[in-house]
């Protein structure tokens, strides 16, 4: 309350889940929304999801069945006009594992079939992907992971992938 008391009234919070390693807050959807119920619903307070994260909770997002039990708990307890950005990052840890582990898009625990029922569900379909990706060589993001994620979208508007 006091940050957002002192920035200016046209800054934006943005939370972010967690996967729950430590004494950390924002673990659940739950949680993320009585923080925000708790600054009185205060409009600059906006929500990025992050996949991985989110995996490492319970949040099954390599189903379609998983991913919209997720985004029907994010909507109740928060709600889609909170969703401000995606950090797009696969697991190397597997569903519920409590470890913040970043994986190349594909190639963890979410998977493809995961970033397509992601990508095809409506409460995304105007939100920014960010990759936090450790990259193929290492380094971070790089050209495949955004290619992966844009050959997923175009799968998805193309009505391929939903």
């Amino acid at each position: 309350r006091e940050a957002m008391e002192r920035a200016p009234n046209d800054s934006l919070v943005i939370l972010e889940n967690s996967a729950g390693q430590g004494n950390c807050i924002g673990r659940s959807f739950g949680e993320l929304g009585q923080l925000i119920r708790g600054l009185d619903n205060d409009r600059r307070v906006a929500v990025c999801i992050d996949t991985c994260h989110a995996l490492a909770m319970g949040y099954d997002l390599a189903t379609s069945e998983g991913c919209e039990l997720a985004m029907e708990e994010f909507d109740r307890e928060i709600g889609f006009e909170r969703l401000a950005a995606v950090h797009a990052n696969d697991s190397k840890m597997p569903l519920g594992g409590v470890r913040d582990r970043h994986e190349n898009i594909g190639d963890g625990h979410i998977g493809l079939d995961g970033f397509r029922c992601l990508m095809s569900h409506r409460a995304f379909a105007d939100v920014p992907f960010l990759l936090e990706v450790p990259g193929l060589d290492g380094k971070g993001p790089d050209a495949e992971n955004v290619n992966r994620l844009k050959s997923i979208r175009d799968a998805v508007v193309a009505g391929k992938g939903a």
